[in-house]
């Protein structure tokens, strides 16, 4: 199956509510048309969505809904605990098992506008199992911005926080997917200005990657970088760097550069996708 979303479209006379459709990954075929229980304007459902097994998840509007693939029967709704204006829960989801990751990059921690946070919650139930934010809440950190889970761990990012001086340079944070535990932080081995590690993540099998698209490479302004680490933790109980990839001829974001924003690990292989993207945030 092929799940796609259309967070602009109009739905039942609302303005960009949204929905997505699910399709017959070998014929193309439409399966299941999905559409937000709560219908309203600008809920942009579909904005992200996420499969695992016969389980989909949409974002939108806030919430976060579990359908059945087969039959688009909605089975639970996951709710923020800690629902706030342009929160943006429902931002970024992952599912993998029995666990849904939602970010909400946008919400505000004490007094830090757009630190963010993140719920980990039953796929069957929709019921908390943990909400996490970064052990370096940061004004504009965007924790939550991404999020990957392979049902054991839950890795969220936050681009936008700064390291060294280096605004927006950027961390990954390695949960326990189960009860929260924070496990790890990864970073970038060259955190810049602007380079943004964690705008988009992965997560497969003991595989992260962790993308870092603002990443000056070679003198080429944001060529960007990807990063791989095994999650087969050390005796430190870290996970360990694998590999830093970036284009064979990185040219800058100009030149319609090579930014990963999209990823995907699969059956052992791991797919990147580039797009074109302004320089800074």
């Amino acid at each position: 199956m092929v799940v796609v979303g259309a967070p602009e479209e109009s739905v039942s006379g609302y303005a960009q509510a949204g929905s997505a459709y699910v399709f017959n990954a070998q014929t193309g075929a439409l399966m299941v048309h999905l559409v937000d229980p709560n219908s309203q304007y600008y809920g942009e459902f579909g904005y992200f969505v996420a499969i695992t097994g016969s389980d989909i998840v949409v974002g939108g509007d806030g919430n976060t809904y579990n359908f059945n693939a087969q039959t688009g029967i909605l089975t639970s709704t996951q709710r923020s605990p800690n629902s706030q204006d342009s929160e943006a829960a429902g931002y970024s989801v992952a599912t993998s098992g029995d666990v849904v990751l939602v970010g909400a990059p946008f919400a505000n921690v004490s007094s830090d506008a757009y630190a963010g946070d993140a719920n980990i919650s039953n796929a069957a139930t929709g019921a908390l199992i943990a909400t996490l934010r970064s052990p370096n809440i940061q004004y504009f950190g965007d924790f939550g911005e991404a999020v990957a889970t392979n049902g054991n761990f839950a890795v969220v990012s936050a681009p936008g926080e700064t390291i060294g001086g280096n605004s927006s340079a950027g961390r990954a944070y390695v949960f326990s997917a189960q009860n929260g535990t924070l496990v790890d932080t990864l970073a970038s081995g060259n955190p810049q200005y602007n380079g943004n590690f964690g705008l988009s993540v992965a997560l497969s099998g003991s595989v992260a990657v962790v993308g870092a698209p603002g990443e000056t490479v070679n003198g080429e302004a944001y060529a960007g970088r990807v990063y791989v680490f095994d999650m087969v933790l050390t005796t430190a109980g870290s996970p360990t760097l694998a590999a830093a990839i970036v284009r064979s001829n990185p040219t800058g974001w100009l030149a319609a550069v090579a930014v990963v924003v999209v990823m995907a690990v699969v059956a052992g292989g791991l797919a990147l996708g580039a797009r074109r993207r302004r320089p800074g945030r």
